[in-house]
């Protein structure tokens, strides 16, 4: 009787809330017309859960199903609003699903920053190598990167860490395929923000390859269009991303939906030493190759800023890459953990200084006047 009811127990009590509204409105709920409408409505979650079952039975889960399902619904209305033929949209929707792991804040955006900071956590970076390959002069792909963003209202300090988190091992959102303590965090922060909406920005969109044959020429034959990047990241400096639908040169960027966006860069921070971080002149990290990075970025301007955390052990983009990468399977993930917060000026804590000594010496003459009068 328990396996009938854990088996059947939910379709039995649909059937029973149908037959309920059949008997108590036959004349509106028992209709055919009814019957499509619930069946229209219920069609996107049925179709979700059909893939959640598929990944639940084999033992994962996903967490990001109701992401995606908003992302298509976002595209496929952008999509046809700016006037795309409706089966073409209908193509790119599809395709914005692996769009969507490009450069994306989704459950990464801190906001504004004003008197308290926050810390998020279970974000999983793809390779141990992105940041210290972003170093050198053929630049980074910005996929291996995790992307976070915040806001100043006014002008502030702001205290960035870094560091790598243990999640559970496994291929699903919020959990990691490599080892817990392979991770040097490096962070590089940036004036500027990328797409927040599909088409999100990536390396191989047209717009990102055409500015970087534009700067870098096409004389060098290697990396992206023949420009001599792998990517279109620099961890050191300014750099510009495109988004698009498509890969170039498969399709020209559209101007209805691509549009380039640029990247002012402020600074950065390094776990470790030149020993892991490869030998780029006037590189400095913390020192200390143990997981965990943190600085600060005195006094910057309001606005919007990025910043991009990747992994600082230069000599796995060999390896990783040899492991995983040419053999067509993902790069392993790691753990992290990244908080913002404020910090108050230098002449804060002399002000408060000042203002702890006058309260004191306040207070002393208080007590010297009273032990004065009853003397």
């Amino acid at each position: 009787m328990t396996t009938w009811l854990e088996k059947l127990g939910p379709l039995a009590g649909l059937a029973g809330v149908v037959i309920l509204f059949a008997v108590l409105r036959p004349a509106e709920f028992a209709t055919g017309g009814n019957a499509e409408i619930m069946l229209l409505q219920t069609a996107v979650v049925a179709t979700a859960a059909l893939g959640m079952t598929l990944v639940i039975v084999s033992g994962g889960i996903d967490l990001s199903v109701g992401a995606q399902i908003a992302l298509a619904t976002v595209t496929l209305a952008s999509l046809l609003a700016a006037g795309w033929a409706p089966a073409a949209a209908v193509l790119a929707t599809v395709f914005a699903s692996p769009v969507y792991a490009h450069i994306s804040y989704t459950g990464r955006n801190f906001g504004t920053i004003t008197t308290s900071g926050s810390t998020i956590a279970g974000q999983a970076v793809s390779s141990s190598f992105g940041w210290a390959d972003a170093t050198d002069a053929d630049w980074g792909d910005s996929h291996r990167f995790r992307a976070y963003r915040f806001t100043l209202s006014s002008p502030t300090s702001v205290a960035i860490t870094a560091q790598r988190q243990n999640l559970v091992t496994g291929t699903a959102s919020g959990q990691q395929t490599g080892n817990h303590d392979v991770l040097l965090p490096a962070l590089s922060l940036y004036s500027g923000l990328s797409h927040t909406s599909s088409p999100l920005a990536h390396d191989e969109s047209s717009l990102s390859v055409e500015w970087l044959i534009t700067t870098f020429g096409t004389s060098a034959g290697t990396g992206l269009g023949g420009s001599g990047k792998e990517g279109s990241l620099n961890a050191l400096g300014a750099w510009s991303i495109g988004n698009s639908l498509t890969d170039w040169p498969d399709v020209p960027a559209d101007p209805r939906t691509d549009s380039l966006r640029s990247f002012t860069f402020v600074g950065y921070a390094a776990d470790g030493s030149a020993t892991n971080f490869g030998s780029t002149p006037g590189l400095v990290g913390d020192g200390v190759a143990d997981g965990f990075v943190t600085t600060t970025f005195w006094n910057l301007s309001p606005g919007d800023y990025s910043l991009f955390v990747g992994g600082a052990n230069y000599a796995a983009q060999s390896t990783e890459t040899a492991t995983f990468g040419a053999a067509g399977t993902a790069f392993p993930t790691y753990g992290l953990t990244v908080t913002v917060a404020p910090v108050p000026e230098p002449g804060a804590f002399v002000l408060a200084g000042i203002g702890i000594v006058g309260a004191a010496w306040a207070g002393m003459r208080r007590r010297v006047a009273l032990l004065g009068r009853g003397a």
